[in-house]
């Protein structure tokens, strides 16, 4: 509930685990936000703050409110992460 208590020093620490997983585990849209001089500031505090109500369907979104509610802040930063993977590929057609 760190975003809603405004707690900064908490949220300056989310942004960087959230810099840090988005290096690991998208290298090519970090290395994209890079170049583009894009931080997670421009995204997170609003997608947060709404919940991603705002950017995806109701369904999707209750979802993450009810992780939010029941598990706090460290799910929220992994459907952050979750919304930039690229889908898994499709399975072999036999």
């Amino acid at each position: 509930m760190s975003f809603f208590q405004l707690d900064q020093d908490k949220i300056n620490g989310y942004k960087d685990i959230l810099n840090k997983l988005i290096h690991e585990h998208l290298p090519v849209s970090s290395e994209l936000f890079t170049r583009l001089g894009i931080t997670v500031d421009i995204f997170m505090y609003d997608w947060v703050l709404t919940l991603f109500s705002k950017s995806l369907p109701l369904e999707i979104s209750s979802r993450i409110w009810d992780r939010y509610i029941l598990q706090g802040d460290v799910k929220l930063l992994l459907q952050l992460v979750l919304i930039y993977s690229p889908p898994p590929p499709p399975p072999p057609v036999r």
